[in-house]
């Protein structure tokens, strides 16, 4: 696993190589105005679980040669993974076991009415992207704490606000679509191809 130190702040995130993209494989923690702490004010805490942003702020926060995810981007790293779209449901694109695959090993709540988890010969977070479950913000309170992880996707597309979620209650990744989304706030996983 390699790293890449954010020259803005100095701020050094792990980065992992998957097919041919690296991605960071913590969330953004550029303090910019409106960023907000998930967890806790306190500074491991945003070490470790990095900020959650607003859409109005999102677009301009990636570091010097790297990009706020597209759509493209995301579904390029779920084939990349192995991760097959499944049947959609009510309007989610679904990438069946690419939450599996993306989901770190420790932090999650466990859902009572999901055994959620990896088979006996597999490893939990083959890839080391690590998603944590941090939650997002919407309509300014913090929801799904320790059960979901939620990232922006870069692109706007007929008013529609799209985002990634990982939920505790499935294997699967959600594409998800969001109108009036401004009162929302997810993580960011920066990306760029490789050189």
């Amino acid at each position: 696993m390699d790293s890449f130190t954010d020259r803005r702040d100095n701020e050094t995130y792990r980065t992992v190589k998957i097919g041919n993209q690296v991605w960071m494989a913590e969330n953004l923690r550029y303090k910019s105005e409106g960023a907000v702490a998930p967890i806790c004010r306190s500074e491991s805490k945003s070490k470790k679980y990095g900020l959650l942003y607003f859409l109005q702020d999102f677009n301009r926060l990636a570091p010097d040669g790297w990009r706020i995810p597209s759509l493209k981007d995301w579904v390029r790293l779920f084939r990349n993974i192995h991760s097959s779209r499944s049947d959609d449901i009510e309007n989610d694109i679904v990438f069946a076991s690419a939450g599996k695959f993306l989901k770190s090993e420790n932090d999650w709540e466990l859902d009572d009415d999901f055994l959620c988890g990896c088979a006996p010969n597999e490893k939990a977070d083959p890839f080391n992207f690590s998603a944590l479950p941090t939650g997002y913000i919407q309509d300014f309170a913090l929801v799904e704490q320790w059960k979901s992880a939620s990232f922006w996707i870069a692109n706007d597309f007929d008013f529609l606000t799209y985002r990634i979620v990982l939920y505790n209650f499935t294997n699967s990744a959600h594409i998800e679509s969001r109108r009036n989304a401004d009162s929302f706030a997810c993580s960011i996983r920066c990306v760029r191809d490789c050189s």
